[in-house]
């Protein structure tokens, strides 16, 4: 029996995107699907957008038996290794993919999307347009019949983090009313790249960082800045040391199982052992983001 990409897709719970397949990475807390798989020859593709080492994603597969355990005996399909220019030609067109929809959107004010934003006490201020839009029928996904699924959404625009280059978007479906929202996925290569609330020119000593985008905007709200919201635990557990920047303070989820904390801990020791100050804070109430404790709905 071969596995190939829509036969891990489907057992991880995933869906067709474009060519290949989006699942929630199953080698991290994956709250939005990060795991692409598509098929190549003989060969699967395998690539975690937050971050996550091939290995340590191919060794979840093959304890839960969809990578070797499952394949005949002398057909093991291995992670196939593009070249460099492969690589660069598969990500040049994700991130075109992943653009089209910012592309396509529009000035948030005035909108669901603001309507949304205002619901969690949230304003949009020097977002609008620059980190912030609005797309009035965003694509997001597909119905089990294979048809395009369109919602309205509030779109977030993911910059490089070293370059700051757009490289993919974060999409918050919103509710008809917009006083909640009916599901989050980020869509492009978005693994070392961030959601810069604040811009490059304001990040001079220090650095906050968060997960998710009303965090974000909460702790920014509260008179802390600059900020940029990563998208994942996975992301925050990966954040690497920015030469420049002297200090990071990171906001982490509290999380009932700990993955917040844990990528918490894990990044500001990294950049600890880099000469820079680092911190962890965490909300007291478990199961909350700092959204919560600072009482945005």
């Amino acid at each position: 029996m071969h596995l190939d990409a829509k036969a891990i897709a489907s057992a991880l719970g995933g869906y067709r995107c474009g060519s290949g397949f989006l699942a929630r990475c199953p080698s991290h807390d994956d709250r939005s699907p990060s795991l692409s798989l598509r098929d190549q020859g003989s060969r699967v593709l395998v690539h975690c957008h937050a971050g996550c080492p091939q290995a340590a994603v191919l060794e979840v597969l093959e304890a839960r038996g969809l990578w070797a355990g499952l394949a005949e005996p002398g057909d093991v399909r291995p992670l196939a290794r593009p070249s460099p220019a492969r690589r660069d030609t598969d990500e040049g067109d994700r991130i075109a993919s992943a653009l089209q929809p910012w592309a396509e959107s529009e000035d948030p004010r005035g909108t669901l999307a603001e309507r949304y934003l205002e619901s969690r006490e949230l304003a949009l201020e020097d977002l609008a347009g620059r980190v912030l839009r609005f797309h009035r029928a965003c694509r997001f996904g597909k119905d089990e019949a294979g048809a395009a699924i369109f919602r309205p959404c509030l779109v977030a625009l993911f910059r490089d983090i070293r370059d700051d280059r757009p490289k993919g978007i974060h999409r918050i479906v919103l509710a008809p009313d917009g006083r909640g929202h009916l599901g989050k996925k980020m869509l492009g290569p978005v693994g070392r790249a961030a959601i810069k609330l604040d811009d490059d020119a304001e990040v001079t000593y220090g650095l906050g960082v968060c997960e998710g985008l009303e965090t974000g905007m909460s702790v920014r709200a509260a008179g802390w800045r600059p900020v940029w919201a990563l998208g994942s635990a996975g992301a925050i557990k990966a954040f690497p040391v920015i030469p420049g920047i002297e200090s990071i303070t990171i906001f982490a989820d509290n999380d009932p199982n700990g993955t917040g904390l844990a990528a918490g801990i894990e990044c500001a020791k990294r950049w600890h052992e880099a000469g820079c100050e680092s911190r962890v804070l965490m909300p007291r109430g478990q199961g909350c983001d700092w959204a919560d404790e600072w009482g945005v709905r």
